[in-house]
């Protein structure tokens, strides 16, 4: 059977949501979408996401339904995977491990990934990038409102 953190919070939550939190376990928010001084560079940037800070190789869940739109390694972003859904589009970054391939469907909740530290980080950490269509929007309020798999 299939490790699925939707499976989890199926079993933990009466909630009905159609999006789920990328990790479980131990994390916090280590940075925030918006304007802010990149930590590697030192330069002033807009963060397109946020990061929750998780240990090495904690499993990356597929936030919904959809399809590994792209997937490789990026100098910023290092390893990450694009998961296009029927309302999002999310990106996940710094990925120690993919475990999907371009093209492939991904269920709600489905191991997509590995935490790490690749790319321009500082430690490990999954970066966190959410468009609604193609807009680019604040992953924070939709993630709010998710129920965690806790």
């Amino acid at each position: 059977m299939t490790e699925t953190a939707a499976e989890t919070a199926t079993e933990t939550t009466t909630c009905d949501i159609s999006v789920c939190f990328p990790v479980d376990g131990e994390y916090y928010i280590s940075d925030v979408f918006g304007n802010r001084t990149n930590p590697v560079t030192g330069k002033g940037e807009f963060h397109k996401g946020i990061d929750i800070a998780v240990v090495e190789n904690t499993p990356v869940y597929a936030a919904f339904d959809g399809i590994v739109e792209n997937c490789g390694l990026s100098e910023s972003y290092g390893n990450y995977i694009k998961i296009k859904g029927e309302k999002y589009t999310c990106l996940y970054g710094h990925l120690n491990k993919v475990l999907l391939n371009k093209g492939e469907s991904v269920k709600r909740g489905e191991k997509a990934a590995l935490s790490g530290s690749t790319g321009q980080s500082t430690g490990p950490h999954l970066h966190f990038e959410l468009y609604e269509g193609d807009q680019l929007i604040d992953p924070s309020p939709v993630i709010e409102n998710i129920c965690s798999q806790k």
